[in-house]
């Protein structure tokens, strides 16, 4: 793991997306694709994703590992996503306003940007057209019914990343000052 998942900024990312939706209302599936664009985009254009989440290929192309969990209900953890957004079905709602301060500018504004280029699109069409044509998803297409991790090495290829080793070195370094700064945490 490069990467960790920051559950607030996934939060409040999803909180972004749900806003620009109708009704504040999406379907689970293209909420969880518009957040693995969106980290993907952040990692091209700032070498860092937005969410920090791990990517896996699924059958329907790649999701962020951990925010699937949160939609599922099935993290350990669930943080403040049960207080922001809820499952009716086969959509999410947004039930109360996570705001964003934990986002950047540039964060909310690629979230948007996002939303806007696929906002006319079906899910599926979606799915088939854009995800499913990702070299990540189709270089760890998992067998049906499975899913497969996708190296951020891979997804950094995969956006034609000039500074691959720098940019996970960098990652790596920042992940273990991390670890070292909550040991001390707890200790005191």
């Amino acid at each position: 793991m490069v990467f960790r998942l920051d559950k607030e900024k996934a939060v409040q990312a999803s909180g972004v997306l749900l806003r620009l939706a109708p009704n504040f209302r999406m379907s689970r599936i293209r909420l969880i694709k518009l957040l693995y664009l969106a980290d993907r985009k952040s990692l091209e254009e700032k070498s860092r994703p937005i969410t920090g989440d791990r990517f896996v290929a699924m059958d329907h192309g790649p999701v962020l590992s951990g925010v699937y969990d949160l939609i599922k209900n099935t993290h350990s953890d669930p943080g403040s996503w049960p207080r922001h957004i809820r499952n009716d079905h086969n959509d999410l709602v947004l039930s109360s306003d996570p705001a964003v301060s934990e986002l950047s500018r540039y964060e909310v504004r690629t979230l948007e940007q996002i939303f806007a280029k696929y906002e006319n699109m079906d899910d599926w069409d979606f799915v088939e057209h854009v995800l499913h044509q990702l070299p990540e998803w189709i270089e760890h297409k998992p067998r049906p019914g499975s899913s497969k991790n996708i190296p951020v090495r891979d997804v950094l290829q995969a956006i034609g990343c000039s500074d691959i080793e720098g940019i996970l070195k960098e990652a790596a370094d920042e992940l273990k000052l991390d670890r070292f700064w909550q040991r001390v945490t707890r200790v005191t």
